[in-house]
């Protein structure tokens, strides 16, 4: 567990409370279309939320609940369950006069870490989290004290939140949102001089012409030492780990950003549509025309 809590240091995991205030009467918010990781926390009264594509049925939340979406998604919030206000018109009162009978207070904040549009912490998790006030004697710890710092509302509390929303996301990871195994296997690899700088380089530059003898070179290392190593720790070869973080990638450009197939193969590194239509269907199972049309 000590590795994974060294992945929020090694990709630098920041939270961001933009809004911290009441709604009133009838209203909807949806604050997707940003491309962060996002966060909201109810800090009095009960609300729901619903998204088409991630979520069931409409869910309800509490004071203290949490709805986490580790990849940014189309979403709805509402004081009922059904929703009837205009998304996003209503205009949000301050809780320096006090909390309304009628009043649902909203914490709501981003999850900014390196690569926060395709962030291989983040793809571990599900595509939402609703994680309950009550979850664990932890949880509910936490989220007495953001609670707490929340509704004083002082302007010095801002960056108490940040830290306090940010320790709430690194348990709440930890307590089985995502597959440890697998993110130990991550942080060993990060962790490692060799593999890590290889590592960093193909995150930050999915689209560079790779190669097994130039990831070696970055590496310092030999062909064989390096795939050796690099299997050992993330259990897949260099280039199928590539391969699948492109294809990550280009999911997220298709969906959010709309962007032209053409515009997404280049921007992985392939040189026409056609070989990465290829890639894209054996990775992710359907066309990326099929991804692209479904938004």
């Amino acid at each position: 567990m000590s590795q994974v809590s060294d992945l929020f240091e090694v990709f630098r995991l920041n939270a961001k409370v933009f809004h911290n205030a009441q709604y009133c009467g009838e209203w909807s918010v949806d604050t997707s279309g940003g491309g962060w990781a996002s966060f909201h926390l109810i800090t009095h009264g009960n609300c729901w939320i619903e998204s088409e594509t991630l979520l069931s049925e409409v869910t309800k939340l509490s004071t203290g609940d949490i709805v986490i979406f580790p990849r940014d998604a189309p979403h709805l919030m509402h004081p009922s369950q059904k929703a009837v206000a205009e998304v996003n018109a209503a205009t949000s009162r301050s809780l320096d006069a006090g909390l309304e009978a009628d009043g649902v207070g909203l914490l709501c904040g981003h999850l900014q870490m390196r690569h926060a549009t395709a962030n291989p912490v983040l793809f571990e998790l599900p595509p939402v989290v609703v994680w309950r006030a009550d979850a664990d004697k932890w949880t509910k710890a936490l989220s007495t004290l953001i609670l707490m710092e929340a509704l004083a509302n002082k302007p010095e509390g801002e960056a108490i939140l940040n830290r306090l929303c940010e320790a709430l996301f690194i348990h709440i990871v930890s307590s089985g949102t995502a597959d440890t195994t697998s993110l130990g296997r991550l942080a060993a690899a990060v962790s490692d001089p060799r593999i890590g700088r290889v590592l960093a380089e193909l995150h930050d530059n999915p689209s560079a012409p790779w190669t097994l003898p130039r990831m070696a070179e970055v590496a310092a290392m030999s062909r064989s030492a390096f795939s050796d190593k690099f299997k050992s720790l993330l259990e897949q070869s260099p280039m199928s780990y590539l391969v699948n973080w492109r294809m990550q990638q280009a999911v997220l450009w298709l969906k959010e950003e709309g962007a032209p197939i053409a515009v997404v193969a280049e921007r992985c590194g392939y040189d026409n549509e056609s070989s990465f239509s290829k890639a894209f269907r054996k990775v992710m199972g359907e066309p990326p025309g099929a991804v692209r049309r479904a938004v």
